[in-house]
């Protein structure tokens, strides 16, 4: 039986390649073990689509598709051609061989780009694997869908395609002046080791299929529901039900044959439409199912800010007491973040979150007092 330990192998290589984006390349494998989809959204060259490629690279014995959409896409680029050999016979019939009828993996890039009678037409093939063609019911072996697009859709009509993305990220340009000069300073192209197989996907979902989630945790996805109902952001049954699953990937991916409340922090990234109500409905779900976490990313977001203006400053003398003023805040702001690791160790809870805060407080200040202090 496959162990978690290997997809956390494959993630941490992808996230050597790409910086800033740890929470995306976990959602990837996350939707790979649950077998939903997943949408990125973000401006372009945010490096969407390398996520998506690297991913696909390490996967051996699948069937990858990918293409870019436009409005000027026609059914053939996505579903085959129509076969000439049918057409004399008066059948209208696609050689879906190659196409996404007959991919394990597929990436849609500007997915909402399409004009929306081809987005409909994904409809089946989504919800259930299935793509008819000429009275023929063809099971697709689809297992993921992974779209991306710097745009929400917008039409009504594209609700439910929408929907059918159960994982929802939004992606930004890299944040920080450091991570920046590093992607800049590397001009090789990524080239993943890590190797997994469609195999190993299969026997890894049925351990995540057999992850316990009780009855108190259920009770704590209720009174989620219940604030976010409370704020007016209401979402479908189905979609709290399918949210199991990814809570059950992410308890699997981090070794545990149970859920626990610090799983729930991916419901993030599920629990809302529009993009403005991401923040609330973090917030909402880290009160209830990891106020530590909550706490380290606003220590991280302040430590961001704080370093942005260190580095306006242009007067020596101003950036020379910035700097130790910055690092003054950056030793509390460790000692609490460690405070929170050594608690949630106790607890045997999953603490990689906080520990990459961690490495971020030493790097943070391995470079002020180098670019600011003169020292190593």
């Amino acid at each position: 039986m496959v162990q978690p330990a290997k997809f956390q192998a494959l993630q941490q290589e992808m996230e050597r390649h790409l910086f800033e984006r740890r929470e995306e390349l976990e959602g990837l494998l996350l939707a790979l073990l649950s077998r939903q989809h997943l949408l990125l959204i973000g401006p372009k060259g945010a490096a969407k689509s390398l996520m998506i490629r690297l991913l696909a690279s390490s996967i051996e014995g699948a069937k990858y598709f990918e293409r870019l959409l436009t409005r000027f896409t026609l059914p053939d680029e996505l579903f085959g051609p129509v076969s000439i050999s049918a057409l004399k016979k008066d059948r209208f019939s696609r050689l879906t061989r190659g196409y996404l009828p007959e991919a394990h993996f597929a990436f849609l890039d500007e997915i909402w780009k399409a004009n929306s009678a081809i987005l409909n037409s994904l409809l089946s093939l989504i919800n259930e694997r299935l793509f008819y063609n000429d009275g023929e019911v063809l099971q697709c072996p689809l297992e993921t869908l992974m779209g991306a697009s710097a745009e929400l859709p917008q039409e009504d009509a594209l609700s439910a395609l929408y929907d059918r993305f159960l994982l929802r990220y939004q992606v930004k340009y890299i944040a920080e002046d450091g991570h920046l000069l590093e992607m800049m300073a590397d001009a090789r192209p990524p080239v993943m080791k890590s190797r997994i197989t469609l195999d190993e996907i299969h026997d890894a979902r049925e351990a995540v299929e057999g992850v316990e989630v009780d009855r108190p945790l259920l009770e704590s996805i209720a009174k989620i529901r219940r604030r976010l109902g409370a704020e007016g952001l209401s979402l479908s049954d189905r979609r709290y039900k399918e949210s199991l699953s990814i809570v059950r990937s992410k308890a699997w991916l981090n070794g545990r044959t149970y859920a626990i409340e610090d799983d729930l922090a991916v419901l993030a990234n599920i629990l809302w439409d529009d993009p403005v109500n991401e923040p609330l409905v973090r917030g909402f779900v880290l009160d209830i199912a990891n106020p530590q976490e909550k706490r380290a990313r606003e220590i991280g977001d302040a430590l961001q800010v704080a370093l942005k203006n260190l580095q306006g400053l242009e007067a020596e003398r101003d950036r020379t007491m910035a700097a130790v003023e910055f690092l003054s805040k950056l030793r509390t702001a460790k000692a609490e973040l460690q405070s929170f690791r050594d608690r949630m160790k106790r607890r045997g809870t999953e603490t990689s979150q906080i520990e990459f805060q961690i490495a971020e407080t030493d790097r943070y200040e391995a470079q002020v007092k180098r670019d600011y202090l003169g020292s190593e």
